[in-house]
């Protein structure tokens, strides 16, 4: 089964391969049409021949066009079109919201709707996509939570919901995402705690929570992750003690807490961004084993006492910043002879 209607606004849109994910311009539609039929399984294209006949494409069963034979609407109801893997729609001017029908497509592994002007929340019914692997929304203006269903996906690895109006607490249900690589919720309205279960993601590389309105602590549960490669929660109001659990995340290299509420004494963890938080106590001269540091921005703090001897020993660090502190004595000698830094701020000390 499989119904989608889609309005489309100024240029018109359809779904397209991953080869040919593209807007459709007026006079070029029908060409549009036709290179996403070739794409598909012979069956399915076997079936759309029978009711795309003819050279005008607004003849065509299925399509609506404006009084300038553009496209406006794309409607196959009970076609029987089976096999749909992948939907593109991207970085066109679409707007609207997503049918609750998009969960009759059950064969789709791939949607990306990123770049547009849709709106609405995301429907229950998209739990009913268990083949999906990558849903791609951000950039538009969606509104609402994430729905429980979320936790259905169980072949999901990539969900992109970046800059979008998206609210209210994470599901708990996202603790049935295992194989979830990839989760990038940035720059909504998100508020509450990361739930526990956000430490059962262990295929997780990549977590990016900044600008929202988190609040709470960094679970314990975080260390699990041991894939963890980038983790981005800055620009929210997370507060509470530094997690010590973080230390355990040997695949870590990207790491941003800036502009939050964190306090308590920065010993034992190996840090690169916590500008402008409340930590105090001196900066552990663990640093200086991180070997492949390439910048450490730990401005804006209550850290006090020198600064480690060795920060430079990789040869790779780049920026230092730790302005507006409690500092105190001379600047190491391997950061002055350190030839790969170029940018130092120690103002404020």
């Amino acid at each position: 089964m499989f119904f989608l209607i889609l309005v489309l606004l100024h240029f018109s849109s359809v779904f397209a391969s991953s080869s040919s994910i593209a807007a459709l311009i007026r006079g070029k539609e029908a060409e549009t049409l036709l290179k996403w039929k070739a794409s598909l399984d012979n069956n399915t294209q076997t079936l759309l021949s029978s009711l795309w006949v003819g050279d005008f494409h607004c003849s065509w069963v299925g399509i609506t066009c404006y009084k300038t034979e553009s496209i406006t609407n794309l409607s196959l109801p009970d076609s029987g079109l089976k096999g749909l893997e992948l939907i593109s729609l991207a970085s066109n001017e679409i707007s609207g919201s997503i049918p609750l029908e998009i969960g009759r497509l059950s064969s789709v592994s791939e949607i990306y709707f990123f770049d547009n002007y849709l709106r609405g929340s995301i429907p229950a019914s998209v739990g009913n996509l268990t083949y999906l692997s990558v849903l791609h929304l951000y950039q538009n203006m969606f509104c609402g939570s994430i729905p429980q269903e979320i936790g259905m996906l169980k072949s999901l690895t990539d969900f992109e919901l970046i800059h979008n109006n998206f609210s209210g607490s994470i599901p708990a249900s996202i603790r049935n995402l295992t194989s979830l690589s990839t989760l990038h919720l940035h720059h909504n309205m998100f508020s509450g705690s990361i739930p526990q279960e956000i430490g059962m993601l262990k295929s997780l590389t990549d977590f990016e929570f900044s600008h929202n309105n988190f609040s709470g602590s960094v679970p314990a549960s975080i260390r699990n992750l041991t894939s963890l490669s980038s983790l981005h929660l800055h620009h929210n109001m997370f507060s509470g003690s530094l997690p010590q659990e973080i230390r355990m995340l040997k695949s870590l290299t990207d790491f941003e807490l800036s502009q939050n509420n964190f306090s308590g004494s920065m010993s034992k963890l190996m840090m690169i961004y916590l500008h402008h938080n409340h930590l105090s106590g001196p900066i552990p001269s663990a640093l200086g084993n991180l070997t492949h540091l390439q910048s450490l921005q730990l401005g804006d703090n209550h850290l006090s006492g020198p600064l480690p001897k060795n920060l430079c020993r990789g040869g790779q660090l780049a920026n230092l910043s730790a302005f507006n502190n409690n500092l105190t004595g001379l600047i190491p000698p391997t950061l002055k002879t350190c030839k790969s830094l170029f940018s130092v701020r120690l103002e404020g000390n």
